[in-house]
């Protein structure tokens, strides 16, 4: 599921030719899971970061081209984005989250 999300995303950018440096994706220990379970008394259908995208690109201008892209690939989970770049967090790490739905319906978290 990640080597192909990680493909069709890597076609798009290449498409609407918007360059970025790394595009990588990734899956959540079981570990992981199961301390966010824990510390957020979640229940393992809660977590929506369980598989994931991370990519960065070398702007801010490039962050908001591709999140239009990642909408366009994927329907977006309504309420789950979060804009670190117009409020970034205390240690100023800047950032575009967003989770949608791929093709088997299975929340994929995206990072710009």
């Amino acid at each position: 599921m990640i080597a192909s999300a990680v493909e069709k995303l890597e076609q798009s950018l290449k498409d609407k030719a918007i360059g970025y440096h790394v595009l990588s994706g990734r899956y959540k220990s079981l570990y992981s899971i199961y301390r966010k379970m824990l510390k957020k008394k979640l229940t393992v259908d809660e977590i929506h970061d369980i598989h994931g995208l991370r990519l960065i690109v070398g702007n801010e201008e490039d962050c908001y081209k591709a999140l239009r892209v990642v909408h366009q690939l994927w329907p977006e989970v309504p309420g789950k984005f979060k804009d670190y770049i117009t409020d970034s967090k205390f240690n100023w790490y800047q950032s575009l989250h967003t989770v949608v739905m791929d093709e088997g319906m299975v929340p994929l978290e995206v990072q710009i």
